[in-house]
Formats: C-alpha cells, sequence, structure tokens
C-alpha cells in the first residue's frame, strides 16, 4: 500500500496536470470558435507545408529553453540529474499558458521538493528564470525594433533601460546576497558567466520563436528580410508584455494583443490577427502534447514516484 503522503502528492500532481490540459484545451477550443470569422477566410490560401516546417523552429526554441532552465535550476539545486529538470520542465510546459503562478510555479515546486529542493529554492529560479526572459526580451526587441520598423525610438530607449535593470537584477553578488537572506544560501558562489549564459540561451530561443512566426506568415504570403527582423522584435516586446502582467488575471492574451499589433506595422491587421491566433494555437498544442507524453514518462520515473503503484 502506498505511504499516505506519498497518495497526497500523487494526486497534487495529477490533478495540477490534468486540470491544466483541460482548461487550456478548452482554451483552444473556444478561441478557435471565437475567431472563426477571421481565420477561415484565409485557411483557402494557406500553404500547409510551410506552416508545418515552423515546427522545427518551434522544437529549436523548445530545446533552448529547456536548456536555459536546467542551467538555471542547477545553481540552486546541484547534483541531481540534468534529465530530471528536463522531464519537470516539460510536464509543466502547458502550465505556462495559464494566468497567474499558482500553475507555473506551484508544479515545479511540487515536483521538485519530492527531490529535496526546497520551496523558496524552486522559487526563486523561477523568478530568476522570469526574470532572464523579461531582461532579454526587452534587448532583443530594443535593439532589432528600430532596425525593422519606423516606430518611435522612444519604445527602444524603454525596453534597452528595462534590459539593462534585468540584468542587474541577475548579478552573482545580488542572486548570492539574495538566497543568504532566505537562508537558503547557494553552495558555491556564482560566476559571471552563468548569468551570461542564461541570456544568451535566450537571445536563441527568442530568434527560433520569431523564426516560426515568421514561416506562419510566409505560409500566407512572402516578406521581406527587414520583416524577419521586425517579426523577431514583435515576438520578444510580445513576451515581455506577457511578463510584466504575468501576475494579474487579466493577462491572459496581452502578448497576443501586442504581437497583432506589432505585426500589423507591415501586415493587413486582419492577417495580423490570424498570424497571432495560429501561433497561439500551434504553440499550445504542441506543448499540451509534449506534457502529456513526458507525464506518461515522469509517472514511470523512480526518482519522482509519481505512479500509483505501492
Amino acid at each position: 500500500m502506498a505511504h499516505p503522503g506519498r497518495r497526497k502528492y500523487q494526486r497534487s500532481v495529477n490533478f495540477l496536470v490534468s486540470a491544466a490540459w483541460c482548461l487550456l484545451l478548452a482554451a483552444i477550443v473556444w478561441g478557435a470558435w471565437r475567431y472563426r470569422g477571421e481565420i477561415i477566410p484565409y485557411l483557402g490560401h494557406l500553404n500547409f507545408l510551410k506552416l508545418t516546417l515552423s515546427c522545427i523552429y518551434y522544437l529549436a526554441a523548445l530545446i533552448l529553453a529547456v536548456i536555459g532552465w536546467s542551467l538555471t535550476i542547477q545553481v540552486f539545486a546541484p547534483g541531481i540529474h540534468w534529465w530530471t529538470h528536463v522531464r519537470i520542465y516539460l510536464v509543466t510546459l502547458v502550465t505556462r499558458r495559464l494566468p497567474g503562478t499558482v500553475w507555473y510555479i506551484g508544479g515545479r515546486m511540487v515536483l521538485y521538493k519530492h527531490l529535496g529542493v526546497s520551496n523558496i529554492k524552486t522559487s526563486v529560479a523561477s523568478m530568476v528564470e522570469m526574470v532572464t526572459y523579461l531582461g532579454t526580451n526587452c534587448l532583443v526587441g530594443g535593439l532589432l525594433l528600430p532596425l525593422g520598423s519606423k516606430m518611435k525610438p522612444e519604445l527602444a530607449v524603454v525596453l534597452i533601460a528595462g534590459a539593462l535593470i534585468g540584468c542587474a537584477l541577475l548579478h552573482p553578488r545580488i542572486l548570492f546576497w539574495l538566497m543568504t537572506r532566505l537562508h537558503r544560501p547557494l553552495e558555491k558562489p556564482l560566476k559571471l558567466k552563468q548569468p551570461a549564459s542564461w541570456v544568451f540561451v535566450h537571445i536563441g530561443g527568442l530568434i527560433a520563436g520569431g523564426l516560426m512566426i515568421t514561416q506562419i506568415i510566409r505560409s500566407f504570403q512572402t516578406i521581406t528580410s527587414q520583416n524577419v527582423i521586425t517579426v523577431i522584435a514583435a515576438f520578444a516586446i510580445s513576451g515581455a508584455a506577457g511578463y510584466l502582467t504575468f501576475f494579474l488575471p487579466s493577462s491572459f492574451g496581452m502578448s497576443d494583443i501586442t504581437l497583432a499589433a506589432l505585426l500589423s506595422t507591415f501586415l493587413p491587421l486582419s492577417l495580423a490577427a490570424v498570424v497571432a491566433i495560429l501561433f497561439r494555437v500551434l504553440t499550445t498544442l504542441f506543448e499540451v502534447g509534449i506534457g502529456l507524453v513526458f507525464y506518461i514518462i515522469l509517472r514511470k520515473s523512480p526518482d519522482l514516484m509519481l505512479s500509483s503503484q505501492a
């Protein structure tokens, strides 16, 4: 018979993942039905081969995101095999699509707690990941937006300022001081190359994500190399908008609205909206599928003990 504490742990994880999948699948169906008037007219002109090729860029972006999380959490929880970090990241991946932090960070806390990692360390590592993402998004958006569009330079200045603040918060001394104040000191002092590696990996992920959106646009029409720069900048800025409103109940959809607005600087507004909707639907479907596969893998993992057997 399973230990009561273990049964409670299993129920928590099962409920977390199942509820996230149900909510997101419902959101996909609702979104497709709500925007059917905008989507259906464009489907007749859609090149499905080019749309399928966008999956390659998604896979590249996902691999880089997994690497970024593994590099980050290893600082706070050394000694855990990298494959364990990969499994936890991918099984909780789908929860990023839900508004609020209880799903995204809470799911990780439940799984890492079982490995002896304190909730404080897991939550701080997740917040560091978010700061890295926000700062890098601002950096890429601020640098590329003036090159690809004629938007006012004031926005680029604000983005660069946000990037500098994010980089400052990632300084090894600040992170080491923070963990000491939380009574969870790091086992080894951080080196500057560690947060730098987080930033560079995420820059690669932003480029891959932007190229995925570019491929979606190309499934409808051709675009110039200058437009590609605008797309990558738009993807970065929309991601920053999503992270800035991450803690608000109304944050759901903010990144999509921002993405569509920025794409409309060189696309018809209706097509920009369709591209943003397709990007959301495709990435969510991918994440639901990948999350399901790795949840099955996780249930068979003796180190995390999610199986229902004693």
